[in-house]
């Protein structure tokens, strides 16, 4: 994603999608790609993770990514950091 110009790596807020080299991670990825690719995305930092990761809510086109890859089976609802009012 690019944020002023600059690209950011982000991971979407409460959801868990497969891992590139995991089954299904390709097309995961590629159907976050086909909502935000080239897009402006509207990214709320939400978090750091474990790892040090920046980890946010995005929207692209208007559309909740984490929502969107939710509701298309390409990724699930990680309950442990969900809430309540999510909008998956």
């Amino acid at each position: 994603m690019l944020v002023s110009k600059q690209q950011v790596k982000v991971q979407l807020a409460e959801i868990d999608a497969p891992e590139l080299r995991q089954p299904f991670g390709n097309r995961s990825k590629q159907s976050l790609a086909d909502l935000c690719f080239q897009e402006r995305a509207k990214v709320e930092l939400v978090a750091k993770d474990r790892y040090g990761r920046s980890v946010g809510k995005v929207e692209c086109r208007t559309v909740n990514a984490s929502a969107r890859q939710v509701a298309t089976g390409m990724a699930s609802v990680y309950d442990r950091y969900s809430k309540p009012d999510s909008p998956h």
